[in-house]
């Protein structure tokens, strides 16, 4: 019988892992895609100065 708890909170820890798996993946692969956009739209924000 209470092998059935080990059984439903292996699958909740898998579950929150997943989750918390997918999410962080997501979370990074957005930070890394805005990096990109401002580093390619880093020439409309160039000061222009006399050292350009």
């Amino acid at each position: 019988m209470e092998y059935n708890y080990l059984v439903y909170g292996g699958f909740a820890l898998l579950f929150l892992y997943l989750g918390l798996r997918v999410a962080g993946t997501l979370a990074f692969s957005k930070l890394v895609s805005d990096e990109f956009d401002h580093i390619i739209a880093s020439d409309e924000h160039k000061v222009k100065g006399r050292f350009e």
